[in-house]
């Protein structure tokens, strides 16, 4: 694992990379893809993306750092990584970022037909009451593979519990 890391920096940097160090937790620094690149080298595919046998893990993770009422934030931001995940989606499946580097493996080759099971995780890093996310955003039912919200709090609870990935 990276070392844990430290609270700073631009709005929402720390709780990204909080979750990613939660990520390489449970499934090892191997398997955790931080912030790859998209379309031709440009832009981010996603937060992390987690390989893990046919399994691949496309998340992304949202800070509350505005003002807005909770409930209001958490709609607009569970929207946009929603949009966030249907890209990362179409650039891995589609054949369109075809190479992913691991901090110890260096580039691996991204072959679709062998990760068959793919899921959507969204963290949300805000202080707030609980909410249903399906009915701040119904589209989050429309994928072609699931896709689970996640308070920060409740992930970091549920790596450390399950703390390999077999669990």
């Amino acid at each position: 694992m990276t070392p844990p890391p430290v609270p700073g920096g631009n709005p929402g940097t720390y709780e990204e990379r909080l979750a990613q160090w939660f990520l390489e937790h449970t499934f090892f620094l191997d398997f955790v893809y931080r912030n790859q690149r998209g379309k031709g080298g440009k832009g981010e595919l996603a937060d992390a993306v987690v390989l893990h046998d046919d399994i691949v893990l496309m998340a992304q993770i949202k800070a509350q750092s505005s003002a807005r009422p909770a409930h209001q934030w958490a709609q607009g931001a569970i929207d946009e990584a929603l949009r966030q995940l249907q890209y990362t989606n179409r650039m891995l499946f589609g054949g369109v970022v075809r190479d992913l580097t691991s901090a110890t493996l260096g580039t691996i080759r991204f072959d679709p037909s062998l990760h068959m099971r793919r899921y959507g995780l969204i963290l949300v890093a805000q202080d707030a009451v609980t909410y249903d996310p399906g009915s701040l955003v119904p589209a989050l039912s429309g994928l072609p593979f699931p896709v689970h919200v996640l308070s920060l709090a409740d992930f970091a609870m549920l790596t450390e519990r399950f703390d390999t990935a077999a669990d």
